[in-house]
């Protein structure tokens, strides 16, 4: 309840209706009181937040790749909000709750630099081997770009090099992610810029291999 100083024409302390009265530093001020409102969100709106959720968690372990994939595509959002938009138009499937990710069409990178159409996936020595091959005339321009190899098993942690291989060199490899014997794992390959315009490839996936 309000307190009136001064009779009815003065200021007051406390609530009155949707309006607080209080004092600061001998001077008496009123202010509205906001309607935070008891709406419930709408069934579509509780899906879009889900399906929303659902994206960002999936792409979280991939932050440092999305940093580099998605780069000159964040113009005007950073490149973890383009990457997001991105899975959500084109890779989110299921029905709620129950999404998943198509993997097939999943970009993890997307820019202007060539695309390495010849690359392969196999295993050696206990990691995923990723091979690719470029003509000594492409890699006196593309030589130096950084190569991203990322590999997921759905459910786990994923495993990915972003600054350990050159294009040039044609060749690297990352180890398992952490998921039991028999887990498919995804794995894709792009390119991109450390320097300069940091631009990056379209990524390619390359499929499955299974953890021995």
């Amino acid at each position: 309840m309000g307190k009136f100083k001064n009779g009815i024409l003065g200021g007051f302390n406390g609530k009155v209706g949707n309006v607080v009265g209080a004092t600061w530093k001998g001077i008496t001020y009123m202010k509205a009181i906001q309607n935070t409102g008891n709406k419930k969100a709408t069934q579509k709106q509780i899906i879009q937040r889900a399906k929303f959720g659902f994206a960002a968690q999936f792409l979280q372990p991939l932050y440092p790749v999305i940093q580099m994939g998605f780069k000159t595509l964040g113009v005007k959002q950073s490149a973890q909000n383009a990457a997001i938009a991105h899975l959500l138009n084109y890779a989110v499937t299921g029905e709620y709750p129950a999404f998943a990710v198509d993997y097939d069409n999943l970009y993890l990178a997307k820019g202007s630099l060539k695309v390495n159409d010849s690359a392969s996936i196999e295993i050696v020595d206990g990691r995923i081997a990723f091979n690719w091959i470029d003509t000594d005339k492409a890699l006196q321009i593309h030589g130096q770009e950084q190569a991203l190899l990322i590999g997921i098993a759905n459910g786990y942690y994923p495993t990915y090099s972003i600054d350990e291989y050159t294009r040039e060199e044609r060749t690297g490899s990352i180890a398992f992610p952490n998921a039991p014997t028999g887990s498919l794992v995804h794995c894709y390959i792009a390119f991109a810029e450390s320097e300069g315009m940091q631009r990056a490839s379209n990524s390619v996936y390359l499929g499955t291999v299974s953890i021995p």
